[in-house]
């Protein structure tokens, strides 16, 4: 099938139809009773309401059938170490990808997609112009997008090994691949555990804000009319409703999570309802990230993420390799996964005087917090501010640290929330040092560290430390 121009499978018709006809769908249901409140008092008659819906109709057709004339018009051409993208419009796209450049290939299907028994081969490439979407999605029939998968990887590989590979070769390592256990699986219980163990520090606190709130409205404030209690109970609801959606979301996008390493290549596979199965050169992970939210601190648990272009570029994506693990485990388990890159290297603390810029960092916070609530908000409230700006002064100063070797740098920053970035530094894309006035006199400085990454992970600061080891880490950057 590759040797020639091939299509998208027509399903994708659909898929792209959808996204505009959910928001079509949405703006009809917020406006369902308005119209049928118009219709009742004859505001609008019968006839209009009937034009409007034969409009919408034509709207409808008009729109599937520019999708379909895309479909039909669009080729994918896979090439010895390119993959092309042509669309013949009236406007001409060519898009070609180097396949040296692939980052990730990953393969997913979602429920919609299982019942058709189609699947998309997602492609991202090490590119920053793109590294918040996902370069290419290819909807094929099941048994065709794992072809494709297959056969994307074997270029990759002999892309990478030369003539150093042969494509049966390459075949052989691939079956041996699917064939292979899993290094690490976890179950559904430890997804459990880690859903609630990441759940952020001020959900939590503005969700006890908001109920404490309410039941005081509810006790004291008797002068109160039904519209207030309306609306004491919907900041409950506010601040509750999307913690709940976002634990039940991570547990069905990482049921069944499992991860192995078989040579250069680690292969990621997750999902209930969307499955997900990634695989990533090693040579494409920009950084690691060993993470402890406010809640696994405080049970001595890790979980570790990948910086990379394709993992977590995309807001259904979570780009995790390891869920909560005790530490000996998340040694252990990363010995399996990523033995090149050693995770218990001793970090260095910021030194005492550290504590000046870090207050005065606190206190510019604070005083602007302040002034924005002076105007409504009790005299207690200026009492949380100041005993919230003590804890962030102690915790950003006991949780930075500054760890470097012959060939990573590490980097430990947080509050509340602890997380060590863990960067080798050929994947630096960009090394600078930030100083003011305060921190010249106290001989310290500030270091950013970026890497090619989604923008959420693009750049990585130290906290202060003195001047003599960023002399010694740009020394090895450079």
């Amino acid at each position: 099938m590759y040797d020639k121009p091939f299509r998208l499978h027509i399903s994708s018709i659909i898929e792209q139809s959808f996204k505009v006809f959910g928001i079509i769908i949405v703006v009809m249901i917020a406006n369902f009773f308005n119209l049928v409140s118009d219709l009742a008092s004859g505001e609008i008659g019968f006839n209009e309401m009937m034009i409007s819906v034969l409009v919408l109709f034509v709207f409808i057709l008009l729109l599937v059938l520019f999708f379909y004339i895309r479909w039909r018009k669009t080729y994918i051409i896979l090439l010895k170490d390119t993959l092309i993208i042509e669309r013949n419009l009236l406007f001409k796209y060519k898009m070609t990808v180097g396949l040296k450049n692939i980052a990730t290939v990953e393969l997913e299907q979602n429920i919609f997609e299982r019942f058709l028994d189609t699947a998309k081969v997602k492609i991202d490439t090490n590119s920053l112009s793109t590294a918040n979407q996902t370069d290419l999605k290819i909807i094929l029939k099941k048994n065709l997008a794992d072809q494709l998968r297959k056969k994307l990887l074997i270029y990759i590989d002999k892309a990478k090994y030369g003539s150093e590979r042969t494509e049966k070769d390459v075949e052989a390592i691939l079956e041996k691949e699917s064939e292979a256990k899993f290094d690490v699986e976890y179950k559904f219980i430890d997804v459990i555990k880690y859903t609630l163990l990441s759940i952020p520090l001020y959900s939590i606190a503005c969700s006890i804000i908001s109920v404490i709130w309410a039941l005081y409205v509810f006790c004291f404030e008797t002068s109160l009319v039904g519209d207030d209690y309306i609306a004491s109970i919907f900041a409950i609801i506010l601040f509750i409703v999307p913690i709940i959606y976002s634990t039940l979301s991570k547990l069905f996008k990482l049921y069944n999570f499992k991860a192995r390493r078989i040579e250069d290549k680690l292969h990621i596979e997750y999902g209930l309802l969307t499955k997900k199965k990634y695989t990533i050169p090693f040579d494409k992970i920009n950084a690691i990230i060993v993470k402890q939210p406010f809640f696994a601190r405080l049970a001595k648990m890790y979980t570790v993420e990948i910086v990379n272009i394709g993992m977590g570029e995309e807001e259904k994506e979570v780009p995790v390799l390891l869920l909560m693990s005790t530490k000996k485990e998340m040694l252990e388990k990363m010995n399996m996964l990523l033995p090149e890159i050693y995770i218990n290297q001793e970090g260095t603390k910021q030194p005492r005087k550290a504590i000046i810029p870090i207050s005065i960092g606190v206190a510019i916070y604070s005083i602007i917090a302040s002034l924005c609530i002076c105007a409504f908000a009790p005299i207690i409230s200026y009492l949380g501010i100041l005993g919230f700006a003590i804890i962030a002064i102690i915790l950003g100063y006991y949780t930075k640290y500054l760890a470097y070797n012959d060939n990573f740098v590490y980097v430990t920053n947080g509050v509340f929330q602890k997380k060590t970035v863990i960067i080798k530094y050929e994947k630096m894309q960009k090394y600078a040092l930030k100083s003011n006035f305060v921190t010249k006199k106290l001989h310290l400085n500030k270091a950013c560290i970026n890497v090619l990454a989604s923008t959420a992970n693009v750049e990585h600061s130290t906290g202060y430390f003195d001047e003599n080891i960023f002399e010694e880490i740009n020394k090895k950057f450079n």
